[in-house]
């Protein structure tokens, strides 16, 4: 949970503090200073909090901010005719993939010309699917399931005179012997060896 702030409010309403959460379930403390049109502090008034928009963050009746989605939230205390807000800003960090699972991680092919289809799934640190691709559209998630855009992988083979694979992941035989066929996603990567028997 990050440090409590300090949301003044006053008729004139004062300045305001928010933040940022960078975390599905994160937490942040608002504290609401309540003062009087005399600039006292008002330590007894009671105060009601509430979210411009729950889906990305959700505020309990002691101003606990939880993200719950990406995107802004304006957090708004009130007491009596005196209000203030606070901007809170949900950014998720983009997840970083650390596996590649070719399927099937081997193949037979027994003349030149027959094809085999491999699909990669990529996956995060934790082993939840964070992306798969048979095409170059693929539909990637991150550890929470939440669809990321963009994840395509790069289809190589080591040995073009066996086999060779196209960017949906189609592996062609050529000629007889084996070829480790390759998908890749930034620095992660995982293999299929192809065994092509004429």
């Amino acid at each position: 949970m990050e440090p409590a702030r300090t949301l003044p409010l006053s008729r004139d309403i004062w300045g305001t503090q928010g933040g940022d959460l960078t975390s599905i379930c994160a937490t942040a403390q608002l504290m609401a200073t309540v003062r009087d049109a005399d600039g006292v502090e008002m330590p007894t008034a009671a105060v009601t909090w509430s979210s411009s928009n729950t889906a990305v963050a959700t505020v309990g009746e002691g101003g606990t901010v939880e993200a719950v989605g990406e995107g802004s939230t304006t957090i708004t205390a009130q007491s009596g005719d005196a209000t203030g807000n606070a901007q809170v800003t949900v950014v998720l960090p983009a997840p970083t993939p650390a596996e590649v699972v070719v399927e099937p991680d081997t193949a037979t092919l027994t003349e030149v010309g027959a094809t085999v289809q491999l699909s990669a799934t990529v996956l995060d640190a934790t082993g939840a699917e964070i992306g798969a691709t048979a095409e170059l559209a693929a539909t990637v998630l991150d550890a929470d399931g939440v669809e990321i855009e963009g994840a395509v992988v790069v289809w190589t083979t080591s040995d073009a005179e066996v086999a060779v694979v196209d960017q949906e992941g189609v592996v062609t035989a050529v000629g007889e012997g084996v070829a480790t066929i390759t998908a890749a996603i930034g620095e992660v990567s995982g293999t299929a060896e192809v065994t092509v028997e004429l």
